[in-house]
């Protein structure tokens, strides 16, 4: 038999001897799609609510006054360097938090928004429905960087933010392991989970 030939042979008897529910797991594209869905949400509702109660800090943003003090590193009428860069700092931190309690939904209901339009739910890896106890602990290794910063910033421990920083890259390039055979995040892997389409879910 030619290299070409087995090469040829091994990748059917992969394909055959794989699991059939981890053949129905959901891939990169469709994982996407939902993050793309809720990024654009998010993207809404948080301008919403900085519009209602940051409302000089929004307008300064959206026009790009923030950004400009910064980088000239001149003052304007209304904020100085330093002022711009803390006013940029609120809303970066804004909108981070509000994307993690935005998030939260997928704790409690097992799919985001965005997973709920495109028909898609997390479940375990052999493809049986979860509930919150399988939801939650995934929830908080995906979230586990902004949840760290959060608990930095109340108990006023500093390393947590670096620890935060590093999880953060760890769970953010984890989620290419989704290419991967078995369609698994680095935090569904931790988390015994996978995502499915709703309906194959038992």
């Amino acid at each position: 038999m030619s290299r070409t030939e087995d090469s040829t042979h091994f990748a059917i008897n992969k394909g055959k001897d794989m699991d059939p529910k981890t053949k129905q797991r959901i891939g990169f594209g469709p994982r996407l799609g939902a993050f793309i869905i809720d990024s654009f949400i998010i993207t809404i509702l948080a301008s919403i609510l900085m519009a209602l109660f940051m409302e000089a800090t929004f307008n300064a943003f959206i026009n790009g006054q923030l950004t400009e003090a910064i980088m000239n590193n001149s003052g304007s009428s209304q904020f100085t360097p330093q002022e711009a860069y803390d006013e940029m700092m609120r809303v970066s931190l804004f909108i981070a938090h509000f994307s993690t309690l935005y998030m939260i939904i997928e704790a409690f209901l097992g799919a985001t928004p965005g997973k709920m339009l495109l028909g898609i739910k997390i479940g375990t890896p052999d493809g049986k429905a979860g509930d919150i106890w399988l939801y939650f602990p995934r929830f908080a290794i995906k979230n586990g960087s902004v949840l760290l910063e959060v608990a930095g910033r109340i108990t006023g421990i500093g390393f947590l933010n670096s620890i935060a920083g590093l999880l953060g890259m760890v769970i953010f390039f984890g989620c290419l392991f989704v290419l991967g055979e078995k369609r698994q995040a680095l935090h569904d892997t931790i988390a015994k989970t996978a995502v499915f389409r709703k309906n194959d879910l038992t």
